[in-house]
């Protein structure tokens, strides 16, 4: 409950979300050698487009959604993939509503897409899964 002070009388509530997390997606945090300090920052980037470039080549996942908490970061990871540009959805390239149509698009016609962006970036979009495909959006 970060952020809020209990005063005498309140009462909270749990609530399950109302979104299907289990069918719509999956948060893949891989164990990383290099923390991502500034110290490591340069490490912690290239280790972590080396992981994305093994996600990419396994084909396991039709959709997948990049977040960084730095323009920089995000930048400096472009910079490791270039090879994969084409396939890169990358805030900033067009208008973010622009982005996810193309990138349900691709999906639902069966073809990898990976959108890459700020926190931001996912904060402000809608992902609501409109087909039975994993990782297809409105």
């Amino acid at each position: 409950m970060s952020g809020l002070k209990e005063k005498a009388g309140d009462r909270f509530v749990a609530l399950d979300s109302p979104f299907n997390h289990v069918e719509q997606g999956k948060i893949i945090i891989p164990q990383m050698r290099y923390e991502p300090l500034m110290d490591n920052e340069e490490q912690h980037i290239a280790e972590m487009a080396a992981y994305f470039r093994q996600q990419v080549e396994s084909k396991k996942h039709l959709g997948m959604l990049v977040l960084f908490a730095s323009g920089r970061a995000m930048n400096r990871f472009l910079e490791h993939v270039t090879d994969l540009r084409l396939m890169l959805l990358v805030q900033g390239d067009q208008p973010r509503y622009r982005l996810v149509e193309l990138h349900r698009k691709r999906v639902e016609s069966g073809e990898r897409s990976v959108l890459v962006g700020l926190q931001s970036f996912a904060r402000r979009s809608r992902f609501k899964r409109r087909s039975a495909k994993p990782g297809a959006y409105p």
